[in-house]
């Protein structure tokens, strides 16, 4: 016969009672893990940009191939550019004067009214700041691109500039695993971007991710998405077409992804876990 003790028997079962509610507490949180995927999603229309584009650059990288890449998918494609170029660790009013001065007169007859009287009217804004990868000054932790785009989105709104923005970066997401993160020090954009989506959605575009180079094909693509063919807003462009971001449930079976992260030899200090 079996004999059991009873204080024993005592400490397991509420032992055994807590472990099933923490599974069960698992398996409820399990079902609420959602990831980024991307899709392939095409355009079936001319893309025709009209009006005044504005084409913001960081200073200092006149070198990048997108640089030219961005302007002629604009021209190529009907709008009138022009440039505003930001220096690294340009504050907001600062750069709030500098939007004022590039967006002001037109022509003086008063006749291109936009967001105010004699001012031009700017259809879109396309930033390039992100690509300004270098640590800034006053916060090392970010990107003088990562700031200044910050910087931009709130200039615009001080300067009643209404014109959906929208923020390029070049290697900042994955699309696959053959897609390899180049530029995750741009990855702070996306970040940023989706906040502005939400708490601006009057005055946002989009996000975009390049490729490495500023051919034709990309171009053209790169202008559909701007004049809204697409029909997205976060969208990377690559040699097989354009994939766009989509917010899919992750099964509660599925195995995490990768390999998982070895700690080295000997003492290992986490922080920031909470």
């Amino acid at each position: 016969a079996l004999e059991y003790d009873g204080p024993q028997l005592r400490d397991v079962v509420p032992a055994l009672a807590s472990w099933r509610r923490r599974y069960r507490e698992l398996s409820a949180l399990s079902s609420w893990r959602y990831r980024i995927c991307w899709q392939p999603t095409t355009t079936t229309r001319a893309a025709r940009l009209a009006g005044i584009w504005l084409l913001v650059l960081p200073a200092g990288r006149t070198d990048h191939p997108w640089i030219g890449g961005c302007e002629r998918a604009l021209r190529d494609h009907g709008a009138e550019v022009r440039h505003l170029t930001v220096p690294a660790g340009v504050g907001r009013a600062d750069l709030t004067r500098l939007v004022e001065t590039v967006v002001g007169n037109n022509d003086g007859d008063g006749d291109n009214v936009g967001d105010g009287v004699g001012r031009a009217r700017v259809t879109g804004v396309l930033s390039l700041l992100a690509l300004g990868e270098d640590p800034d000054a006053a916060a090392p932790a970010l990107t003088s691109g990562t700031l200044a785009n910050l910087a931009l989105l709130q200039a615009l709104g001080d300067a009643d500039l209404a014109a959906p923005l929208w923020y390029a970066t070049r290697g900042a997401v994955s699309t696959a695993d053959s897609d390899l993160l180049t530029s995750p020090a741009q990855a702070a954009t996306w970040g940023l971007g989706r906040v502005a989506a939400v708490e601006y959605p009057h005055r946002w575009g989009g996000l975009i991710d390049l490729p490495e180079g500023a051919d034709e094909p990309s171009m053209s693509l790169l202008a559909a998405i701007l004049a809204g063919t697409t029909g997205e807003d976060q969208v990377a462009v690559r040699a097989a077409g354009l994939a766009a971001a989509r917010l899919t449930r992750v099964s509660p079976n599925e195995p995490p992804a990768g390999r998982g992260w070895q700690p080295p030899r000997g003492t290992v200090l986490v922080t920031g876990g909470l």
